[in-house]
């Protein structure tokens, strides 16, 4: 007799959001029980013969448990009366460190920093000396599941910019966190993908049907989406202006729409008041894009002095997202494709190269990571960080205000985030060497509040309850 029974392996396969196995040429994996398949002509059966009988490989949990609904729960999550004590605190605007500190949070906000006693009732965390900093933000986020969003949380990143447009399932998202059925990251929603082919997003709304037959190319069109976009509560609209580099499908040189349709696009987004990001790689796209107002410019691979120097002129915001470049070299990474594989190492060092050329201008840049945080990839906040000081030439002071406060006054949030400061949101990390002495430390966060809530609970030697050890695993 059995004490206890195995969950067969097709449940446990379902109970999981993804599960991926590799052959030498095969790829399964699994998304919330959707199937991407890439396959040579043999292997396939073998592979998912194996993915039945094996389960799950080790390690593809986020670090802590994902939560699971729980009957009779509370369906909005908590925002105690937190006192996170013997802490240092990054003024992260003017980079002083004051040390001893407690950090006082209510009703999600920054209540006190000081080195008061916590008042009684207070849920107490003893940072042991450890360094608090600004919540991160990740500018250009593909992340699409709940693990994503997790995944982002324990990197501490705890606001996001969707870049991949997921028509309302972005927009819902935030929606969720503002009311607090989830702890972060706070989104930024894009809406619908405003390019030639919007495929099953045009099911997002009626007036996009017309879209499943017909391309969105010519002033009109491209009005409409961004007017649909806008009424549906979108914050960003997300265009492509250049092409690809590690698709191997539209030349990253191509200009994907004129200027005049890039302008278009700007002012449609700007009469309800919404900015535009730009997918771009090569030199023409960014002059063509900051000439039309583009906000922001994503990626610029192939970017150029020359293309630096218009966002200059034109106060554009340049996201390099050079830890995604990284990825093109590294196996199982989001963009390891054959062509990226073989541009990578040239796209490498020229952005190296323009990024320190571009501080050296003035060009603003802020931090966006274009990940998907699966489980797989290890593009992540803490490279991009260093990056911009191993490359771009920035102090560590300011490649972690490229992270925190810049983004926060770009987007127009930083009268509520992006700094450790009384009254503001309590987006918080926390560190255990000083980051701005040991830059490569933001690689393991220690804990993470988002919007006063404590998403990654902090990783003392003894986690279980009343000190004891935690022997669930």
């Amino acid at each position: 007799m059995r004490s206890q029974e195995r969950p067969s392996k097709l449940r446990q396969l379902k109970e999981f959001y993804w599960y991926s196995i590799e052959t030498q040429n095969v790829k399964l994996t699994l998304y919330e029980k959707e199937y991407e398949m890439s396959y040579s002509k043999t292997g396939l059966l073998g592979t998912a013969v194996a993915a039945l009988m094996f389960g799950p490989p080790a390690g593809a949990e986020p670090i802590h448990q994902k939560p699971k609904a729980q009957p009779g729960g509370e369906p909005i999550l908590a925002q105690p009366l937190i006192a996170l004590t013997n802490a240092n605190v990054l003024d992260v605007t003017s980079g002083e460190i004051s040390e001893g500190q407690t950090v006082l949070i209510d009703s999600g906000k920054i209540k006190s920093i000081s080195v008061d006693q916590p008042p009684e009732g207070a849920e107490i965390h003893d940072m042991n000396g450890y360094y608090i900093i600004p919540g991160f933000f990740d500018a250009h986020y593909h992340g699409s599941t709940l693990d994503a969003a997790r995944y982002a949380l324990e990197s501490g990143v705890t606001t996001v910019r969707s870049a991949n447009a997921y028509g309302t399932l972005d927009t819902n998202f935030r929606d969720a966190v503002a009311q607090g059925y989830l702890p972060g990251p706070e989104m930024l929603g894009t809406g619908v993908y405003v390019y030639r082919h919007l495929g099953m997003e045009a099911l997002e709304d009626p007036e996009l049907f017309e879209f499943l037959n017909v391309e969105v190319e010519g002033e009109d069109n491209l009005r409409k989406v961004v007017r649909v976009n806008v009424e549906n509560g979108a914050d960003w609209i997300k265009t492509r202006v250049g092409g690809n580099t590690a698709g191997g499908t539209a030349d990253p040189f191509w200009l994907y729409y004129s200027e005049k349709e890039i302008a278009a696009i700007v002012d449609e987004a700007a009469k309800g008041g919404v900015k535009v990001m730009c997918h771009i790689q090569g030199e023409e796209a960014i002059i063509v894009a900051t000439r039309a107002g583009c906000a922001t410019i994503e990626h610029g691979q192939y970017v150029t002095e020359k293309a630096l120097q218009f966002m200059k002129d034109n106060d554009a915001v340049w996201v390099p997202t050079y830890v995604s470049t990284e990825g093109f070299l590294l196996p199982h990474d989001d963009y390891n494709t054959p062509t990226a594989r073989r541009v990578g190492p040239w796209i490498l060092k020229n952005q190296q190269t323009m990024m320190r050329k571009a501080h050296e201008l003035g060009v603003k840049m802020i931090t966006g990571i274009d990940t998907a945080y699966n489980p797989d990839s290890v593009s992540r906040m803490a490279g991009e960080i260093n990056s911009f000081i191993d490359y771009a030439g920035m102090t560590p002071l300011e490649a972690i205000q490229a992270a925190t406060i810049r983004p926060a006054e770009i987007f127009g949030m930083d009268d509520r985030t992006g700094s450790v400061e009384v009254g503001k949101e309590a987006d918080l990390v926390v560190f255990e060497r000083n980051p701005l002495e040991e830059p490569m430390n933001l690689h393991n966060t220690m804990m993470v509040v988002s919007n006063g809530r404590i998403a990654v609970p902090f990783r003392s030697p003894y986690p279980g309850l009343d000190g004891r050890p935690d022997r669930s695993y």
